[in-house]
């Protein structure tokens, strides 16, 4: 998984590989290690959308319906708009497909 963000949003991007994980109902993880800590991303799916931090980790969760759009042939990603009252960032999730995973997902 890449990960970028900034003050307005979160933009993950998955490989075919990943998305099957997330199809088979895994949970796709990545960690920076520094020392004296560090930082994650949890991506996984469930009833509910969320986006939320626990202390250094960054929790999310698609909607089943946003792993259905993400599993169309025709879907780059999808995406989650910000809600400036409550401090959300935007979240996009994108598929990264990398050539020698073509047959994948």
């Amino acid at each position: 998984m890449k990960i970028r963000w900034t003050r307005r949003g979160v933009r993950l991007r998955i490989d075919d590989l990943e998305l099957s994980a997330l199809r088979g109902g895994d949970v796709v993880h990545e960690e920076l290690s520094l020392n004296g800590g560090g930082w994650s991303v949890r991506l996984g799916v469930g009833d509910a959308p969320t986006l939320e931090a626990r202390g250094t980790d960054l929790h999310v969760t698609l909607s089943r319906a946003e792993l259905d759009m993400l599993l169309q042939t025709s879907r780059d990603g999808v995406e989650r708009a910000g809600e400036a009252a409550t401090g959300s960032p935007r979240l996009t999730v994108e598929k990264d497909f990398l050539p020698e995973h073509l047959g994948g997902a």
